[in-house]
Order: structure tokens, then C-alpha cells, then sequence
């Protein structure tokens, strides 16, 4: 079974790189991330993610975001909605 490439080019394209993908292929270090958050004042603010759903890669990764986050304990939120009303949502910084 082929290794899945930690280069968000791929393998196969002049612009691939294995640089800085040790954080990478160890994973993740959700205890670092919370002490993170608590020196950065988190206070349990709800997080809202933007989810385009229909751009597939930024659909996969939202979720994926939003659960890495939830489970350090972030008080995160996915708020799916089609790239326009994404751009729509975003500009507006009243919110």
C-alpha cells in the first residue's frame, strides 16, 4: 500500500517538497494544543467554522478541523453553507 505524500503539492509536480513535514507524519499533539489555547486566553468562546460545502478538499478539511478542535476542548461550531454564501458571510465583519 503506497504512503500517503506529506506534501500538499503531491509527488509527482516540480513544486513537491518534504520540508517541514516531520509535524506531519508524527501527528499531532492535542495536549500542546491545549495548553496553546490556554496561553492564548481561550475562554470557551464559541469558534465558527466556515464549511464550503460545495468545494470538496475545504468541505473535508472543515470537518476535520472542527473535530481536531472539539476534541481539546474548543467550543467549536460548523456552519455549512455553498461558497457564496461563504464569501458573503465572511466579508461581513459585524459579526
Amino acid at each position: 500500500m503506497p504512503v500517503p505524500s506529506p506534501s500538499v503539492f503531491g509527488d509527482t509536480t516540480s513544486a513537491s517538497s518534504h520540508e517541514n513535514t516531520r509535524w506531519f507524519k508524527k501527528g499531532g499533539d492535542p495536549e500542546t494544543a491545549k495548553q496553546l489555547f490556554k496561553e492564548a486566553g481561550y475562554a470557551g468562546e464559541k469558534v465558527v467554522i466556515l464549511d464550503p460545502t460545495d468545494w470538496h478538499e475545504c468541505d473535508s478539511a472543515s470537518q476535520l478541523l472542527a473535530v481536531a478542535l472539539q476534541q481539546i476542548g474548543v467550543n467549536a461550531e460548523l456552519a455549512p453553507m455553498d461558497w457564496g454564501a461563504l464569501s458573503t458571510r465572511r466579508a461581513n465583519k459585524a459579526r
